[in-house]
């Protein structure tokens, strides 16, 4: 088992805790919760079932055994005309919003993701649904289920800044008779694309929908934005990280959370603007693995969403949108047509200035990462990117300082949460 990589994805903290390794190979590897990082992990048996062991290497999305993004997107839509090295295969590119209240005022920007898992639902497309929910009493805030009623995607969570995992459902793909559509951030579709090869599981009876992503935050940061609305970490009932605020631009984003003793409570709530550790460029309470992910636009998703930031689309939330076959494409102008939706079809240029920050940090500067693992001899995934010191001193600085904020802030909230203190660990961060 040494000589498999995910052995050392897990020894060396580059799991991501999706569970794609256990769901594949259940007797060796399991998931739970690291209470000293709030981090979803995997561990393992030291079993000599070597298949198990080859198994999960070939579906862990950080091990160097399992397809990569060119790879396994080249196998998916290598038929497309349209391809771009920082957003991956393309259709087609819009900006887009939906115009039914009901969906777009409790989605965190222009509705798409809830909007595209109920129409494939009503339209009969898909079968079930396979997505993040709110967890509420679970034993997590948020959690993967299968949902096949439309208007219970519209309860299903927005952007959920939280870890999940999969492990104790993936597998119920398997034997499915009927398509199935199902969200995740990149690395999530990533291991599932390699899942589902590895299964000599039907391509077709998934519809993959892949969520822009800057990183996976740990749990610690839902606890530090619940005590700053006064609700300790084991009162929280449910988290909203992106709900609108009236009158408010696209960029202005509100947080709310409900407690366990007062779950009706709507009061505890405010702009992010005017919270401390919400900027995502510091990296706070950032998983090891997602500095070490060259993939921000899902490019193994039949079809990518995220936020539309771009200065045109500003006075309300839009999605930008990237498909990648034809059932996407198709869907997204014929309810333009209709009028469900309101659409712009945008260029590549839209992608790169919209995710502009994203893309260089996890495009350009993970060559300075993997660097600086080579310079201190220390084992790390292989990437599509080679480690190289050709950067400016001030953008050096900079990773030093993100990494540090990443392992830092993990480290003095774990002790915050055994000694409350939090104007201490607000100090201590900076």
């Amino acid at each position: 088992m040494d000589s498999f990589d995910i052995k050392k994805v897990i020894e060396n903290d580059y799991c991501i805790g999706c569970g794609t390794c256990s769901a594949i190979s259940p007797d060796i590897f399991s998931t739970f919760f690291d209470e000293k990082t709030g981090q979803i992990k995997a561990k393992y048996l030291n079993s000599s079932d070597s298949l198990g062991w080859s198994n999960a290497d070939q579906v862990c999305p950080f091990s160097s055994a399992s397809k990569n993004e060119d790879v396994l997107a080249k196998e998916y839509y290598g038929s497309l005309q349209n391809h771009d090295k920082r957003i991956g295969y393309y259709q087609s590119i819009f900006v887009s919003r939906v115009v039914d209240p009901s969906i777009y005022n409790k989605s965190s920007s222009g509705g798409l993701i809830r909007w595209i898992l109920k129409t494939l639902l009503s339209d009969g497309q898909v079968s079930k649904v396979l997505c993040v929910s709110q967890g509420h009493n679970d034993e997590y805030l948020f959690k993967y289920s299968f949902l096949d009623n439309p208007d219970d995607i519209l309860n299903s969570s927005t952007s959920s800044y939280y870890p999940v995992e999969w492990s104790s459902i993936l597998n119920i793909i398997d034997n499915t008779t009927e398509p199935i559509a199902i969200t995740g951030v990149p690395c999530f579709i990533k291991s599932l694309k390699n899942y589902i090869r590895l299964k000599n599981l039907d391509p077709k009876k998934f519809v993959t929908i892949g969520l822009i992503c800057g990183h996976l935050k740990t749990a610690f940061y839902s606890y530090m934005l619940a005590e700053q609305l006064n609700v300790s970490p084991n009162d929280i009932h449910s988290i909203d990280f992106r709900k609108k605020i009236p009158g408010r631009k696209a960029n202005d984003k509100g947080v709310a959370v409900s407690s366990l003793s007062n779950p009706d409570n709507k009061d505890n709530f405010s702009s992010v603007k005017q919270m401390f550790g919400t900027d995502y460029g510091f990296g706070l309470f950032k998983y090891k693995a997602c500095d070490f992910c060259d993939d921000v636009i899902a490019e193994t998703a039949d079809v990518v969403v995220g936020d539309a930031w771009l200065s045109e689309y500003m006075d309300k939330g839009h999605s930008l949108v990237i498909t990648r076959t034809s059932l996407m494409d198709s869907m997204i102008r014929r309810y333009t047509k209709s009028g469900e939706l309101i659409t712009n079809e945008v260029s590549k240029d839209s992608v790169l200035i919209s995710q502009d920050a994203g893309l260089r940090h996890r495009k350009d500067t993970i060559s300075y990462r993997l660097y600086l693992q080579l310079k201190s001899n220390k084992w790390f995934p292989i990437k599509r990117h080679i480690p190289h010191n050709n950067f400016p001193i001030k953008t050096k600085l900079i990773q030093r300082m993100r990494i540090l904020a990443r392992e830092k802030s993990i480290k003095y909230y774990w002790e915050h949460l055994q000694d409350p203190n939090f104007p201490r660990f607000k100090s201590k961060i900076g």
